[in-house]
C-alpha cells in the first residue's frame, strides 16, 4: 500500500531508471574467476548485486549490512540515488505482511541520514518533509479519494518549491470542495493527523497570494468547527442525554482546538465568529466549559487566541449588563 497516486507516476519512472537490480547469474560463466589484482573491485560488485537481490526480496537488514563497504565503492553515487528512491517511493520494492510502506521509508530515511553522516552530511529537509509528509497521505488513504490525495500532494509540491521567484509563476492550488468534505471526515475522527498534513502545507511568505493560500488551508478546521457547534445549536438530537452534549463529542471540540493551526491577523473574522458561538456554547447552552476552552486556546508564546476569546467574552458581558438595566422602550 502506497501513499497516494499522487507521486507515483513521477517516481515510478525515475524509480526504474535508478534501480536496475542484475538479474541473477546461475551459469558457469557467472562463476568464472576474476583477473588477477582486481579482487576488490571483483568482490564490490559482487556486493552491489547482493545488496540489490536484498532490496529484491526485502531484507531490509541485510541490504543495509551492505552499506559500509558499498559507501567507499566508485558506485557510492548510484547507491546514494538508490537510497533515497527507496525513501521516496518504497511501494514499488516488495514489503512483507509485517511492513507497511510506511515503515520501510522510515528504516530507509533512517539509513540515508547514516550514509550522509558519514560523510558529515544530513539529508535535505525538503527530503524529510517529503517522506513524512506521504507517510501522512499513507495514512488518511482509506478515507479519502485518489483525487483528494493529489490535490494534497500538489499543495505539497507547492509550499515546499525551493525558489521563490519560481513560486511566483504558479498559481496556488486550489482544494475543491470535495477534499475540503474529505478533510472535514477525517477531522470528525483524528483532528491532530489533519492538522499535522495542513501544518505541511502552510507557508511562512507575505506574498498576497501566499496569505490568500494559508487562509484557505486554515479556514478548513475553523469553518468545520463553526458548522460542527452550530448544527449543535440548531439540533438538540445528538449524542447527548437529556439536553446535555455527550462527554465524546465534548471531548472532540476540545481536542480541536487544542491542535488546530490559526493565524489571528489573516482570520480575524472567522476566529472572532468562533469565539463568539463557543462563548454562546458555554454561557447560553451551559454544553461546554470555559476553563478548558480557554486552556485548549493557549500555544507556546502564542496567546492570541485565548486574548481575542477574553475581548469577545468581556464585551457580550458588558452587553448583558447594559441591556438589563436598560428599561424597555415602547
Amino acid at each position: 500500500m502506497h501513499s497516494g497516486a499522487a507521486p507515483e507516476n513521477g517516481l515510478r519512472s525515475v524509480y526504474g531508471q535508478i534501480i536496475r537490480l542484475p538479474e541473477e547469474d546461475t551459469s558457469a560463466a557467472g562463476g568464472m574467476a576474476h583477473p588477477f589484482g582486481e579482487e576488490e573491485a571483483a568482490s564490490l560488485k559482487s556486493l552491489h548485486e547482493l545488496f540489490c537481490r536484498c532490496l529484491q526480496r526485502g531484507h531490509w537488514e541485510l541490504a543495509r549490512a551492505c552499506l559500509p563497504q558499498l559507501h567507499r565503492s566508485p558506485d557510492s553515487r548510484e547507491i546514494e540515488e538508490i537510497l533515497r528512491g527507496l525513501v521516496k517511493a518504497p511501494y514499488l520494492l516488495r514489503c512483507d505482511e509485517n511492513h507497511t510502506s510506511q515503515q520501510v521509508a522510515w528504516f530507509w530515511l533512517n539509513t540515508l541520514d547514516t550514509w550522509f553522516g558519514w560523510d558529515d552530511k544530513h539529508p535535505t529537509k525538503h527530503l524529510k518533509d517529503e517522506t513524512a509528509f506521504l507517510l501522512l497521505l499513507e495514512e488518511i488513504q482509506d478515507e479519502v479519494s485518489e483525487q483528494a490525495l493529489k490535490e494534497l500532494y500538489e499543495a505539497f509540491l507547492f509550499s515546499h518549491h525551493e525558489s521563490k521567484e519560481n513560486r511566483k509563476k504558479i498559481s496556488s492550488p486550489h482544494l475543491s470542495p470535495y477534499t475540503v468534505s474529505s478533510l472535514h471526515g477525517v477531522l470528525s475522527q483524528n483532528p491532530l493527523l489533519v492538522q499535522a498534513v495542513i501544518g505541511f502545507l502552510l507557508m511562512n511568505d507575505t506574498q498576497s497570494v501566499i496569505l490568500e493560500y494559508n487562509h484557505r488551508l486554515l479556514n478548513i478546521t475553523v469553518n468545520f468547527l463553526l458548522d460542527f457547534i452550530t448544527s449543535l445549536h440548531e439540533n438538540q438530537q445528538t449524542e447527548a442525554t437529556n439536553g446535555h452534549l455527550g462527554s465524546q463529542t465534548v471531548d472532540h471540540i476540545y481536542n480541536i482546538l487544542s491542535t488546530m493551526h490559526f493565524n489571528i491577523d489573516l482570520q480575524a473574522i472567522e476566529l472572532r465568529q468562533l469565539c463568539e458561538e463557543l462563548y454562546k456554547t458555554c454561557w447560553e447552552k451551559g454544553k461546554l466549559l470555559e476553563d478548558q476552552v480557554q486552556a485548549c486556546m493557549l500555544r507556546k508564546q502564542n496567546y492570541g487566541l485565548v486574548g481575542l476569546y477574553g475581548s469577545v467574552t468581556s464585551e457580550k458581558i458588558k452587553s448583558h449588563i447594559i441591556a438589563q438595566r436598560t428599561p424597555g422602550k415602547g
